[in-house]
């Protein structure tokens, strides 16, 4: 069982806001859900400027890059966000690797469609999703995702029950 547990986040977004930031953030994270790769791109260089610095035990050429998997099982050849976003970070050299540790063999309600009150719960969650366990046993994993909904705490407790590496 990991022995840490730490949560980053690149950006807010904010799914309803109106003003003027609100929007843009919904623009961005519509285009890094699209998996568009110039716009995943564009952000790199923000990674290196200070208010960023939080993230360097997360993003560093030591980490196993962990893409998040989708709602519903991924098919061969679909797109898949989290993927693509870990691979530009490997590319640019902040990881060093990525590997699909984490698979969802079920499909959950998807939380951008869903009602507060109806999102899934981390009981749910660990039932649709398979850890490859087998595979390699790396020191330190980075879970990548596209946009985040919930807290950390979901997160780690999720994270905490179903990966145990």
């Amino acid at each position: 069982m990991p022995s840490e547990f730490s949560y980053a986040s690149f950006a807010n977004y904010s799914p309803r806001g109106v003003s003027e930031p609100s929007k843009r953030s919904q623009r961005i994270t519509g285009a890094l859900k699209a998996g568009r790769i110039s716009q995943i791109e564009r952000m790199i260089p923000r990674l290196s400027e200070p208010a960023a610095a939080h993230l360097g035990p997360f993003l560093n050429a030591a980490v196993t890059l962990v893409p998040v998997p989708r709602s519903t099982p991924i098919k061969e050849d679909a797109l898949w966000p989290s993927k693509v976003i870990a691979d530009v970070l490997l590319q640019a050299g902040y990881g060093a690797s990525v590997t699909a540790l984490i698979q969802r063999i079920s499909p959950v309600q998807k939380s951008a469609f869903a009602a507060a009150g109806q999102r899934p719960l981390v009981p749910e969650h660990k039932a649709s999703l398979q850890v490859q366990t087998d595979l390699l046993h790396p020191e330190q994993i980075t879970l990548i995702d596209c946009a985040h909904r919930g807290g950390a705490d979901k997160d780690s407790n999720l994270t905490r029950t179903t990966i145990p590496i």
